[in-house]
Parts: structure tokens; sequence; C-alpha cells
């Protein structure tokens, strides 16, 4: 939103929200008004606070009254509204007018945002400014910049951190262009070349929240949707990534020509659908109507003189139910955001097949947002009914994860039974034009059943049926599963690569049981070298990591071994392919070798080195739905990422160096010395405990457990086993396995290599 507009150099383009910004100069929004004492310039959008868990949801107001309109009902009105913070809108009035604002607003009990120009002055201008206002109790902080270029950015965070310098209990606030302001940003990356960049260069545990600008009610009636959900989405996952607030702009004014004045649904339908996407400091653009010499504006809340227009009864309802839902939202991450209906905007992702919740009627056009308790894990879902004109009575389906759903009163914010039927896993909602609904869910992990797939126990090389088959699993090694089911095994001491069928059937795809060699050929005249892990293709094409002879081969599904690449990488570990892109990921098990490495293989064998900004022991690799890499890290316990655009890693659970078995959250959860990993359809990751660090005789009961991390949420649950070892079929809560090293999954079917069990176990 461009809010400092100069009269003589800036045409009318919409600049007020910056819809069209072609500019840099930008210094002054004048208002026509009565008895005004100076010219009002540099408006700034307010702080939108520090926030803490347990604190409660802070509102907030663009534009308050013109310092000829400060008195203390028209500052009353404001909090009767049910905000908390209002906006100093000049950076040219005297000291004395200014604090004469702030005491207003003390007297109300607000708080504000100070406006002065000496922040763009020397250090020690800077220094004076604070020295005036710090100790007023109504100071919340001070603007340093309204919407600053991609050029302007380091000048706002060494401002911004000046701030931050001299006291660190107030708000230093900048706010960020939209990713529409083509004019201002040009067409650089929005995501990783500005916002990424902002928080870069102040500093992310320095940032005390992103916010920006979105407004998608325009003029001709339409509704701006992909840039609306692109932005919103951009600082939800910038702010989770970096455990930063977000806040954002919701629009109530409109502009002739630009942006429409919003409905009583439509003020609704910004507020719910911000705090859909995890905004945390709604802030409310504007309070007061502006007057302008070219642009004309539609009544905001209240008008130019001062009276309230039919917005402000409503609005003043929607703050006070806002604050019931939020003060829940406050200690929640919004951790994936869905949309349903038959018109799913673009960038946006539909409601996965088997999420916690869909609604019955797919038609209905709706948001759908996953938020967790990254401390106590309880999970929620908030539903916005993305109609501005339509009531809806939606019923909804949940999962078989989610035995009882309660809403969020608006009310009062207690926590009340909904309509749930656990008999038909079903609950229904009435959702008003806009509104959105918080729901509070138990959740629990589904029991299942574990059977042998394949084994008798005993070590050794024998194919046969599925009770007589025998492995040698000495060591960590890895699996793999086709298109149709048949389960690939590296058989790691038998230098062989295994095949069971669906019917548990074992025989020897390819190598010479006990013979050490690093020969292509058809099957047992190949012979392999401590095969390691594997990956299946989708015509049955079976790539193996064949660690002690540093080579990758191929095997096809009639027994041929080929070298893709050999004597290159340092025992290769973990494998897996892209298909689409024809390359295969490999990682070492060597340390010295593994030092931030990861191995890039084309299919015809032409090897890239990719460099990590994280050191990797050995441990599986698999490739995840949205294209990135998931890495085991054997060494240290931890799962993590990596993007293949820039090659950034993220962990995703576990802590670096700090070994158990604990279920949680992220970075909360531990893991003892894990191996293999895999992804199922709805890009869960499954990971085996396996309890032994790889070239160490010691081996770890707590690992003897295969545990899932949650797409969204990160959340980290044991599906199978625990912190002992043993062997026990039956259900999953009673079912037990001996340092399991890897998983395989196809459909609904997890398959587990319970290595010390010496035995291939099926989770159904």
């Amino acid at each position: 939103m461009m809010r400092a507009i100069p009269f003589n150099n800036i045409p009318y383009v919409g600049m007020l929200f910056g819809l069209f910004i072609l500019f840099y100069s930008c210094k002054q929004l004048e208002f026509i008004q009565p008895n005004i004492d100076e010219q009002l310039s540099a408006i700034v959008p307010p702080d939108m606070g520090t926030l803490s868990s347990g604190e409660t949801m802070e509102i907030g107001v663009y534009l308050a009254p013109p310092f000829s309109y400060t008195t203390l009902t028209n500052y009353q009105w404001i909090k009767e509204a049910n905000i908390d913070f209002i906006q100093d809108i000049s950076g040219q009035h005297t000291l004395a007018s200014k604090l004469s604002m702030l005491d207003m607003a003390h007297q109300a009990g607000l708080k504000m945002i100070v406006a002065d120009n000496r922040i763009d002055g020397t250090d020690l201008q800077i220094t004076d400014m604070m020295n005036d206002y710090h100790l007023h109790p109504a100071v919340k902080g001070y603007f340093i910049k309204d919407e600053p270029t991609p050029s302007q950015l380091a000048d706002a965070a060494t401002r911004y951190n000046k701030v931050l310098a001299y006291d660190s209990s107030k708000i230093p606030h900048v706010n960020l262009f939209p990713s529409y302001a083509t004019g201002a940003l040009g067409n650089i990356d929005y995501e990783n070349n500005y916002v990424k960049q902002w928080i870069n260069l102040v500093g992310a545990a320095n940032l005390k929240y992103i916010s920006m600008d979105n407004y998608p009610f325009l003029w001709n009636g339409t509704f701006r949707a992909t840039e609306y959900y692109h932005d919103l989405d951009v600082i939800r996952r910038l702010g989770n990534k970096y455990n930063i607030k977000t806040s954002s702009y919701l629009q109530s004014v409109g502009v002739q020509g630009v942006f429409r004045r919003p409905s009583t649904d439509e003020l609704r339908f910004s507020a719910y659908s911000n705090l859909a996407y995890g905004i945390k400091i709604p802030v409310w653009f504007t309070y007061w109507t502006p007057q302008h010499e070219t642009e004309v504006f539609t009544d905001a809340i209240i008008d130019p003189k001062g009276a309230k227009t039919n917005l402000y009864d409503p609005f003043k309802i929607l703050n006070a139910e806002l604050k019931m839902t939020g003060n829940h939202l406050m200690d929640l991450k919004a951790v994936a955001v869905y949309h349903s209906g038959s018109n799913i905007p673009t960038g946006a992702t539909g409601v996965p097949i088997n999420f916690l919740i869909k609604p019955v009627n797919t038609s209905l056009d709706l948001i759908i947002s996953h938020f967790l308790n990254p401390v106590t894990a309880q999970e929620y879902i908030m539903i916005v009914n993305k109609s501005l004109t339509t009531a809806v009575n939606a019923a909804f389906l949940t999962n078989n994860t989610v035995s009882n759903v309660q809403w969020v009163s608006k009310t009062n914010g207690s926590v009340n039974a909904t309509d749930f039927n656990p008999s038909t896993s079903q609950f229904s909602s009435l959702l008003l034009p806009g509104e959105g609904r918080l729901f509070p869910l138990t959740v629990h992990v589904p029991s299942r059943t574990v059977t042998t797939l394949s084994g008798s126990g005993q070590v050794g090389h024998l194919d046969g049926g599925a009770t007589a088959a025998r492995f040698n699993f000495a060591t960590n090694t890895g699996m793999g599963v086709d298109h149709i089911g048949n389960v690939y095994i590296a058989d790691i001491n038998n230098h062989c690569i295994r095949k069971i069928d669906v019917n548990g059937n074992v025989s020897t795809l390819a190598g010479n049981p006990g013979v050490i060699g690093n020969t292509d050929g058809t099957g047992s005249t190949a012979l392999f070298n401590h095969p390691t892990d594997l990956v299946v293709d989708s015509q049955g094409n079976v790539y193996v990591a064949d660690t002690w002879n540093w080579a990758v081969r191929k095997i096809t599904p009639a027994g041929v071994v080929t070298t893709v690449l050999g004597w290159v990488i340092p025992f290769p570990q973990g494998i897996t392919i892209d298909e689409i892109l024809g390359k295969i990921y490999l990682v070492s098990a060597l340390p010295s070798a593994s030092n931030g490495k990861l191995y890039e293989l084309t299919v015809g064998g032409a090897l890239t080195t990719r460099t990590l900004d994280r050191f990797i022991v050995s441990g599986g690799i698999t490739l995840d739905k949205k294209g990135d890499l998931i890495i085991v890290d054997n060494g240290s316990s931890v799962v993590f990422r990596v993007n293949r655009s820039s090659w950034e890693t993220e962990i995703i659970a576990g802590q670096s160096g700090s070994h158990g078995y604990t279920d949680g959250i992220g970075t909360q959860a531990r893991f003892y010395h894990p191996w293999g990993v895999s992804v199922d359809q709805d890009n869960n990751i499954y990971v085996a405990g396996a309890g032994n660090k790889f070239d160490d005789p010691g081996v770890y009961a707590q690992g003897s457990n295969i545990r899932k991390i949650d797409v969204n949420s990160d959340k980290v649950s044991t599906v199978l086993g625990g912190a002992s070892a043993g062997y026990v079929n039956g259900t999953t809560t009673v079912a037990q396995v001996n340092l399991p090293t890897d998983i395989a999954i196809y459909q609904q079917k997890i398959y587990v290599l319970d290595r010390n069990n010496t035995r291939i176990r099926l989770v159904n």
C-alpha cells in the first residue's frame, strides 16, 4: 500500500495501495480538514506488537484521527471498536503535538507507533528521537520505512537494528510491498529476493514480525485471488521457517476507479482469510477516511468529518470475534492451507485425499487450514467460507485419525462440542459469507496390523517360500518396491539383490550369494561387493548403491546388470531417483566424502557433485512428492530437506547430535541414529529407527521403531515399535521390531527391513 503520496510528483494510478507502483520518492499523504496545525506527512502503518506465548491477539488500525480530531471521544471510539493500537500519521508534527497524541492514546488505553522524520537522519538524530519518546507509556515502537524497494532494504534493515540496539523492547516497523507492485519491485523473485532478503538483512532473530500490504477487492467488482493468496502464503511459509510472527493489512476502504468499498461480508472475509494463513497481527486499512486532492476515497470506518459510518458497528463486533478466535491462534502455526471448490486459485493447493477433514460437497469454495500447537502437538482446522454473498451449512468428513471435533466460540473463546458423529466420521458447521471457524481436533495414530512377509529369522542365503527364506543383514542396508508391489532387498552380506513377490516368495535377482566381485552380467554371473541400498523405477529397473565397489549398478527386470558409474563415488550409501529429470541422487558413507556433498548422477553416468550447507553422515535418501530430497543423517540423528533449486537444507525433525527416542514436533523429536526413509502418497515421511551408527559396532534398542513425520506439521509419531527391541506380530500397539534399517511403501502397505530379526515385515 502506498500511503505517502506527494501531490506534485505522482500521477494518480491507485498508488495509495501500491497497485501500479512506479515510483520511489513518495513522502506525503495530505488531508483536507479544518484547523489542522501542520501539513501531515510520512504516513506509515502501525506497529503490531511483540507477541509471545500466551499473549492475546492485538488488532490495529492504520490512519487514526488526524491531529485536529485528537479528542478523547475519537480515541475511545477506537478502543470501543476492540482495537489495541493505532498509528501516528505524521513524521513532521511538532514534538509537543506528538506527545499530546500519545497522551490521548494512553488515556484511552491504546498504544501507538511513532513516526518521526529523524528516523532517516544520523545516529545522533535517531538517538535524540528515541530519547524524546521511549519512556512514554503509549509508545509501542517507531516507524522505519513503508514499502521499501529492493534497493532500499539494506538501509531500512540498518535503521531497524539501530532502533533495536537502543531499546529492544520497542518495535521497529517496516511494511513490505505486495508482489503485484511490479513498478517498484520489477520482475524479481518476490519470495527469495525481496521478502527473504529482508529477513536475511535484518536477521531472523531480530525481526518482530513480517508485515505486508494485500488488497483484493477491486473497483470493477472482481477479487484479486492469485496474488492475494500467493502473498499470504509466502509470509506464512517464511514466518514458519524462521519462527517470525506475520502481519497483514486488511482492506476496509475503497479508492474510486481502483478498489471498491468492502461490504460487511467482505470485511469478515478479509479478516478470517488472513487468520487462516496464520496472520497473528491484523491491521485495518483504513480506520479514518483520507481526503486527497486527486484520489477519491470511499468512506472507511469513520468518515472524513469524524462520524461513524455503517461499517463501524459490524467492524466492532467482528474485531471482538477475531480476538476470541485469535487468542487460540497466537500459539499455533498455520502449517498448511488448502482450498476446495471447483475453481482452485492459481498456485493454491487442493485438499489432499487423505487429509484430516474434507467437505462432503467438494464444490464448496472454502479455505481449509491446518494449525498446530508446536508445544502440545494439539491440531486444529480453520474453515473459511470464500463466498462473499452466501452462507453455507457444510458437512465435513474426517479421516481415520480423527476421533473428535470441537469448535471455538466467538463469544467467549470457549471450546464446545460439535455434532461430530464417530460412526460416520462427519460433522457440520454453518458459515456466514466470509466467515471462518476454528476447530480443535482429537487426533490419534490408528492401529494397524503387523505380519512377517518373508524370512525365517535365520542368517544365511536361501530362496523359497516366505517362512523358509534367509537373508544376511550384518549391517545397515536398504530396500525398495516396484509399481506392482514386488519388494527388492540389498542383501548386503550375501552380496546380492533379492526379490520378494507379493506372496512373500523370495528369489535372487542378481549376484552370486557369498561371492564378492565387480562384474556385469546376468543373474548370478553378475557380482557385487556389499550393496547397501537400491531404488526401483517405474519400469522395474533397479539401481543399486554397490558400496564397496564405489559404483552405481543397474539391473533390468530380467536380471541384466550393467555399471552406470564405477570407482568414482566413495562408498555410495543411500540412493534415490527422479525419473522425470533422469537423475539419480546418492549420499556417501565415508565421512570425508560425505562432508557437505551430495552426488547427482544422470542415468547415463554423468556425475555432478552438489555442495550442501551441512555435514552428512550416511543414511537414507528419498525424493518427496514436491521434488525435494529427504535425507536421514545417521550420524547426527536428524531428518532434513534439500531444495534442489537452491541446494539449501532445512531440518524437518530431530536435533543435531541429540540422540534418543522421543515423539514430538520437528526439532523436539529425537531419533537414535536412524537410517532408511520413504514417503507415502500424501508426502508423509517414514523413518527407520536403525539404532546403529555407520561403522560403529554399538547398537541401541532405542532405534527399534518406525516413525512418521506428518507432511504439514512435522509432527513425529511412532507407527511401530518403541525403545525396546523384540519380535512380535500383531497390532502396531503391541508389535515389535529389532533395529529396522529401511522401509518401502506401496499403496497403503509399509514394508520394513527388520535387520536384527533377519526378516521383512509388513504393516497393513
